[in-house]
């Protein structure tokens, strides 16, 4: 008698290719079975033709043919979507949608740019008068007096403001598109000082308004966190009115700007998911334009004044300086997000976020202005405050101007209903 002593590794391997070579021949039967099947069809033999399908047809199934306790019910697939996609039960318009509202607490803060007289002692006096500081809101130089006290905070006097929000997401969960807006207006009131006892009361208003519509393109990094790819477009402006009173220079004036642009912006998004049915964003978006536009209207009035030759002019005198045609505008800006939401019964989402957008934008001053005056000498007093309140008179004639600069912060709770 004669043993052979095989491998464990050959005799691993025959014992899994047992069930291959069975499956392969029982497989080469079936195939055999389907030609003489269509030998019989074309002799028109049907009733051997059907018995041979019976055979082949059985062979297969207890081939490939699974279990019932082996199948696994996944449900709905719908259901099976991370947060982020997740969405009602109906599907219509090609995708899913949600639409709902936000109640918004938006504040404003602003900076003038730079401190020119303290930055520059070569602007801090000029055509022989002391520097008058710009206004912390309004772009031009408006006040009358160097010593100004002005917060740079603009907050609305309601408890919360409401904007529309809108979601898009396909079906096939590709890509969708998200409308947002914010709108942010507010009031103050300050007060500017001169040497001696002079003094002078502003009152300025600021209303703006920021629509955002972004194209965002899905890509899944896990099952649990997805990114987006962020492309839109915003419309935004703003106008601001402001209005003083001095009784101890006899003078009173307004000022009124309004600023319009459209942007295109680039982004992205990250979606985390939290606990059940809940997920965090984070996202950021810049957005940078030329198309700006601007516009001003500037002025003044006084009771008596003292001409260029140092004579003194009873009566009312007024003028008025205005942009000729709308300046253009650059406009550059950051869009920084983070939002946590869960949905509720399906169909509710509840969100609550923080959302920060930064402006940083000048205007080209190189066009003049219109004057309007009711005589000779008001046309010069004109004339003299365009200059100091231009762009040219800031940065010492070289018409540069530092580019002005805003945040406006906003802290929301919204709710959507899911389609």
């Amino acid at each position: 008698m004669i043993f052979v002593i095989l491998p464990k590794g050959l005799i691993f391997s025959l014992l899994f290719s047992l069930p291959l070579i069975s499956l392969v021949a029982q497989e080469s039967r079936a195939i055999e079975l389907d030609m003489e099947i269509e030998a019989h069809e074309k002799k028109g033999e049907t009733e051997a033709a059907e018995e041979k399908r019976n055979l082949s047809r059985d062979i297969r199934r207890r081939n490939f043919a699974r279990d019932k306790k082996a199948i696994i019910e996944v449900g709905d697939p719908r259901q099976k979507l991370p947060p982020p996609f997740y969405a009602g039960n109906k599907s219509f318009w090609g995708g899913f949608w949600e639409l709902g509202f936000r109640a918004n607490v938006p504040a404003a803060f602003f900076k003038s740019g730079m401190d020119w007289s303290l930055d520059n002692g070569r602007v801090a006096f000029q055509n022989g008068s002391p520097y008058l500081p710009r206004s912390v809101v309004p772009y031009q130089n408006e006040s009358v007096l160097p010593f100004i006290e002005e917060k740079g905070r603009i907050a609305p006097k309601e408890t919360v403001l409401p904007t529309i929000q809108l979601n898009f997401v396909s079906e096939n969960k590709k890509w969708g598109f998200e409308y947002s807006n914010l709108p942010v207006h507010g009031s103050y009131e300050h007060s500017a000082y001169g040497f001696g006892r002079q003094f002078a009361r502003y009152s300025t208003r600021f209303e703006m308004y920021d629509h955002k519509f972004m194209f965002k393109v899905h890509e899944a990094l896990e099952h649990d966190r997805w990114f987006t790819w962020d492309f839109g477009l915003r419309v935004g402006g703003w106008q601001t009115n402001s209005s003083f009173l001095s009784p101890t220079l006899n003078q009173a004036g307004d000022l009124s700007e309004t600023a319009k642009f459209v942007a295109p912006s680039a982004g992205f998004r990250i979606y985390q998911t939290a606990i059940k049915n809940s997920r965090i964003e984070f996202g950021s978006d810049m957005f940078y334009t030329t198309l700006g536009s601007f516009q001003y209207e500037r002025r003044n009035m006084r009771d008596g004044l003292i001409d260029l030759s140092g004579n003194y002019i009873s009566g009312n005198q007024f003028y008025k300086v205005e942009s000729a045609k709308p300046l253009e505008m650059k406009i550059t800006g950051i869009d920084l997000n983070l939002i946590y939401s869960f949905i509720l019964m399906d169909y509710h989402r509840l969100s609550f976020g923080a959302r920060s957008t930064s402006y940083t934008w000048n205007a080209n001053e190189s066009k003049l202005p219109n004057f309007l005056a009711f005589s000779n000498e008001a046309l010069a007093l004109g004339i003299q405050n365009w200059y100091t309140t231009s762009a040219f008179y800031e940065a010492d004639g070289d018409g540069l101007r530092a580019s002005r600069y805003f945040t406006v912060t906003n802290f929301f709770i919204g709710y959507s209903y899911v389609f």
